[in-house]
């Protein structure tokens, strides 16, 4: 949604319904019968009561009657219970739930990287400002709008010449990113990561599990649930059997060291660049920023991106990496060790008790009868993990003797 005009002398820019130019403050009498329906223009319907129109700005009748606001501020962006509003055309807010990450990881990760001297290729906004307290239940952050355009607007149409512009900017921006190291993983200000890599169930943050430490922490906190899995590979409630392989996984896993940073959500939405000289003017989003695991920006990208953007960020890798960071190289050295740990995480079966309830909406309005829902695991709010429950019942299909029972899990 594009920021309505601050030219304030012309509302026709920026209100969206049709607009009559009155001079003198008559009322076009060309108009008179296609608006015979409209009682009073400024005074508004004999007998009204103040009531609200909008319930997501506040907006009410009266409002709409004798007001010559034009709001500056407006939603363009929202997922779950959190949006971001244009403030005018320079600054956006974000508007978004307290849910223990106080005061916001990407809020944190910036503060952090602004704080280090002789930064060159790191492009972030201008300004960031947080304007809640740690403790608030909500968090408002402004910041400054980034210049540009998000990359996937233009990458699709760009020569060969421009897209490894593109990448050696970005090869510059990780080199940078990546020398600032930690002993283990941790978000900037030494607090746990939601395990994105390895453990990740399909809920919305707080995530079931964290990141370990390190690689022994790690294998600690997914035992259980691999555990199970690995039962339902293999077939088996033979503990030396489940012990063996869940063993084996965790001597082939990649070593973790060197613990680098990591911005850990690199898509085409969240690299914004000047339309003219394709200059990266800021890498926006690092909600999920942390140290990590040397492979895991590379992982993540590989497993998550959806919009088009591997062929961007596999070439940004295989020059970061030089001279072995083709890919055939790093499914050698990672992702064929880290697969089989995912694949027994995900054949164990864990449900979350309560997370599809939702609150059905009435519509809009009754001339905009949009109604949708309010999910309650998108609501926010929680300052504690969620709770998974696994499922045991499939390993007892599995194990029995009985064939039929054992032709229903197949």
């Amino acid at each position: 949604m594009e920021c309505p005009a601050e030219d304030f002398q012309h509302p026709e820019k920026s209100y969206k319904k049709p607009l009559f130019w009155a001079r003198d403050g008559a009322f076009p009498t060309s108009q008179t019968d296609k608006w015979a329906h409209i009682k009073d223009h400024e005074i508004g319907a004999p007998g009204s009561k103040p009531h609200e129109l909008c319930w997501i700005c506040g907006w009410t009748n009266y409002q709409q009657y004798f007001s010559t606001y034009v709001s500056r501020v407006k939603v363009f962006h929202n997922r779950d219970n959190t949006a971001l509003w244009n403030l005018g055309p320079k600054l956006i807010l974000k508007d978004a739930p307290n849910d223990g990450y106080s005061p916001g990881n990407d809020y944190i990760t910036q503060k952090f990287l602004r704080a280090q001297p002789n930064l060159k290729n790191i492009p972030l906004v201008k300004k960031m400002e947080l304007l809640s307290e740690p403790t608030d239940k909500t968090q408002f952050v402004v910041m400054s709008r980034a210049e540009g355009k998000p990359l996937g607007d233009l990458w699709f149409g760009l020569s060969q010449d421009q897209k490894d512009h593109v990448r050696d900017q970005l090869v510059a921006f990780l080199r940078e990113l990546r020398q600032f190291t930690a002993s283990g993983a941790q978000t900037v200000d030494g607090g746990p990561l939601d395990d994105l890599l390895v453990a990740n169930c399909s809920v919305v943050k707080p995530k079931c599990l964290k990141i370990g430490f390190n690689n022994d922490e790690w294998f600690e906190n997914f035992s259980t649930e691999v555990k199970l899995g690995i039962a339902l590979q293999l077939k088996t409630k033979d503990p030396e059997k489940i012990d063996a392989r869940f063993q084996e996984l965790k001597s082939n896993f990649p070593k973790s060291e060197p613990y680098v940073l990591t911005h850990g959500d690199l898509t085409f939405g969240n690299i914004m660049v000047k339309e003219d000289d394709l200059t990266i003017t800021a890498i926006i989003d690092w909600e999920y920023a942390g140290y990590y695991p040397w492979w895991a920006e590379r992982w993540l990208c590989l497993k998550q991106n959806r919009d088009g953007s591997h062929e961007l960020t596999e070439s940004v890798f295989e020059v970061l990496h030089q001279p072995s960071g083709d890919l055939d190289t790093f499914r050698e050295q990672a992702h064929r060790k880290i697969l089989p740990v995912t694949d027994a995480w995900d054949h164990c079966t864990k449900q979350h008790p309560g997370y599809r309830n939702k609150w059905f909406r009435s519509e809009f309005s009754e001339s905009e009868p949009y109604a949708g829902t309010f999910r309650l695991c998108q609501m926010g709010g929680l300052t504690e993990k969620r709770e998974h429950v696994l499922n045991t019942d499939a390993l007892d299909r599995v194990t029995s003797k009985d064939p039929k029972s054992h032709r229903l899990y197949l």
